[in-house]
């Protein structure tokens, strides 16, 4: 499992790699130019990242049967984060870029803001590359849950092995002591 989990911290760090990259590039009417990247986009992904990575790190640390519940947390995290993203990048909406776009023309309201802007590109790659490693991070995440759940179940197993086999053997020595009374 803690193989998986390293696995895991480097795809998310290549995750980071890809949403800090610019993912929109805006051409206003006054002649500046914006790009905006992932984290400015979508401001929760970065949240979402650090609070994926902090449980994966907590997982490593503790190694203990519940950490599967951090797992499962911070997976749940990066699907709904990534799960948001989605839309925009099918449809070109970038409604999402209006604070960007205020900051930068001092004009509040989207529809005022698209008299501004003249050029809107979209660089599809970091986006998408940023969603699909995504994806293979909650592959990863399910694999390592996986992991620890057989890795547990056999620790329990193993447990109440050990636990029936030395009640046994305390029945044998009761009966043994029973049937055979020793004098003081």
């Amino acid at each position: 499992m803690r193989r998986t989990l390293l696995i895991a911290l480097v795809i998310l760090l290549g995750v980071v790699a890809l949403a800090s990259q610019p993912w929109f590039e805006v051409g206003l009417t006054s002649g500046n130019s914006l790009t905006v990247g992932g984290f400015d986009a979508y401001p929760n992904f970065g949240a979402t990242l650090l609070v994926d990575a902090l449980a994966i790190v907590l997982v490593i640390y503790l190694q203990r049967r519940w950490g599967i519940i951090f797992l499962i947390a911070g997976g749940l995290a990066v699907l709904l984060s990534m799960l948001s993203q989605i839309p925009a990048l099918f449809d070109g909406n970038l409604s999402l870029l209006a604070p960007i776009v205020e900051k930068a023309t001092g004009i509040s309201s989207w529809l005022a803001q698209l008299e501004q802007v003249v050029v809107s590109r979209q660089t599809t790659f970091f986006g998408w590359g940023s969603i699909a490693l995504s994806a293979v991070l909650l592959i990863v995440h399910l694999l390592a849950i996986m992991d620890a759940l057989k890795t547990s179940t056999a620790k329990v197993r193993a447990i109440k092995k050990k636990r029936a086999a030395k009640k046994e053997t305390q029945t044998a020595q009761d009966l043994w002591n029973e049937t055979n009374p020793q004098d003081l």
